[in-house]
């Protein structure tokens, strides 16, 4: 598997995700899961300054849609882009 990037990385990298516990979640103002762990060990790998934030689904697709959010956390198919 390989990612070819075109374009500049945005200064900060957006990640959203959906409440889908025990993988994706807030508690007590916390983002937690194992989703969010790994995301946060890739992002780290990379150097790029990130924010994580937690929305609800359909805000979450449409935020993907426009480029307001650049990465998805989540489980395959419970997202529909169309």
């Amino acid at each position: 598997m390989s990612c070819t990037l075109h374009a500049a990385p945005p200064s900060m990298i957006k990640v959203g995700y959906a409440d889908m516990k025990p993988y994706t979640y807030t508690l007590d103002g916390k983002v937690c899961g194992s989703y969010n762990d790994l995301m946060r060990q890739v992002i780290a790998r990379s150097g790029q300054k990130y924010v994580i934030t937690e929305y609800p689904m359909n805000r979450l697709t449409l935020y993907l849609s426009t480029g307001a959010v650049h990465v998805w956390i989540g489980i395959g198919g419970a997202l529909a882009l169309n």
